[in-house]
């Protein structure tokens, strides 16, 4: 039954269903949610209990580079399959036992290095080797999936916390984490792990490292550093926007609001940005991209007014939703089918990594200057840098097989290279 093929969008939908309830929307939004009645119940300082965030996304930067290899070697549905299950128990787990402050560290690194398997990478090697010509609006609908939890994991969270404690809710939430995406890949995901619409000429790359493919091609070193940059700035901002907003003298409730509004503006941009790769060159799509969060960070930091600062959410939501897409579909424009996952993996470690550092460093900067001035001066230069990576990215190795007469994109590189 798993190697008849069914209908490729049911991939799209599997994708979509995981990762509402994937790695991002627990971490985020389910862990701010418990936080307080955690460190309450142990009689932690909030400090001691964000090093269980601190640990997640550590580990989950490990866990990308892990699963992109994994998949390579053993497959969609196996890798997935046993990550997923060990992630949903050690959520659980939480929930379950009474922990000192080390193995509560640990289980949430536990937690990050197998969440990786509930982000939308196993689902983006699945669409990039389903889809050619509608590849960017597929990864696009996959990467929603994140918008979506977004919005809903935090009142699912609150609801079990306020009826049935923390506790149960972790118990609840690790059940719904591990029996949903099995169950989309059991039920959803039966396409042939063969089909591909990319050359597999290159099988002997199969066996060779992440280092002897990458060492070959610019593309990841400078597609990596883009991410990085990219991650690092938007997460730092988001971050640290409520706190940016209510020192420049708007209230708490609007400064959540504004947040929100980064949040759904995130979700339309992986839809949108994915359909746009289809059509348009994507180093020039992630150039507007970078362009918008730019633009985004500057109308936060220093317009007074709260319908500019508003629309600068959305324009820095536009960065931060896009960068998911942009990682699935430039890796599978430039590198082949068969290191595919591992060098997906390993940008999306930059990207993890650069989200951590960002978080941590624009912290620190106010901490050291209380004001953000210098540091998102500093953010506008690294963007810079990002915007002329991704400008020197050059021609798709892999394009499109058929394009369309009206689609605007670079033709493929005359010297393939290994």
């Amino acid at each position: 039954m798993h190697t008849r093929s069914i209908n490729r969008w049911w991939t799209v939908v599997a994708g979509t269903i995981a990762t509402i309830v994937g790695a991002s929307s627990i971490a985020t939004f389910m862990f701010g949610v418990f936080a307080k009645a955690i460190g309450n119940e142990y009689g932690w300082p909030r400090s001691s209990v964000s090093l269980g965030l601190t640990a997640f996304l550590i580990a989950n930067g490990f866990g990308v580079l892990f699963i992109g290899a994994a998949i390579d070697r053993w497959g969609v549905r196996r890798t997935t399959g046993i990550l997923i299950a060990i992630f949903g128990t050690a959520i659980a787990t939480i929930g379950m036992a009474s922990l000192s402050l080390p193995m509560f560290v640990a289980t949430f690194a536990v937690i990050g290095f197998c969440g990786a398997a509930g982000t939308m990478i196993p689902y983006a090697v699945l669409v990039c080797k389903q889809f050619d010509q509608q590849r960017g609006l597929a990864l696009g609908i996959v990467n929603a999936g994140n918008g979506v939890g977004g919005m809903l994991m935090p009142i699912i969270a609150q609801y079990l916390l306020l009826h049935y404690g923390w506790r149960a809710g972790y118990i609840g939430v690790g059940t719904i984490v591990g029996l949903v995406p099995l169950l989309c890949l059991i039920f959803l995901i039966r396409a042939s792990s063969n089909e591909t619409t990319q050359p597999t000429s290159s099988v002997s790359q199969v066996k060779e490292s992440l280092w002897q493919v990458v060492g070959k091609r610019k593309q990841f070193w400078l597609l990596a550093l883009a991410i990085c940059l990219i991650s690092f700035s938007t997460f730092g901002v988001m971050s640290q926007m409520v706190s940016i907003l209510t020192d420049r003298g708007f209230t708490a409730v609007v400064a959540a609001g504004v947040l929100s509004v980064a949040g759904t503006s995130s979700m339309v941009a992986r839809l949108g940005t994915g359909y746009l790769m289809d059509r348009i060159f994507a180093p020039y799509v992630m150039t507007i991209v970078f362009i918008c969060a730019v633009a985004g960070i500057w109308f936060i930091t220093h317009s007074p007014a709260l319908s500019v600062v508003t629309f600068g959410a959305v324009l820095l939501g536009i960065g931060l939703g896009a960068e998911g897409d942009i990682i699935t579909f430039v890796v599978s424009r430039y590198f082949p089918a068969p290191v595919f996952g591992r060098v997906m993996g390993a940008v999306w470690f930059t990207f993890a990594w650069g989200a951590a550092g960002g978080t941590y460093l624009l912290s620190l900067s106010y901490d050291l200057t209380k004001s953000y001035a210098t540091a998102v001066y500093i953010l506008f230069a690294l963007i810079v840098v990002a915007i002329a990576a991704v400008l020197n990215l050059g021609p798709y190795i892999y394009p499109p097989s058929h394009p369309n007469r009206n689609v605007k994109l670079k033709p493929a590189a005359k010297n393939l290279g290994a």
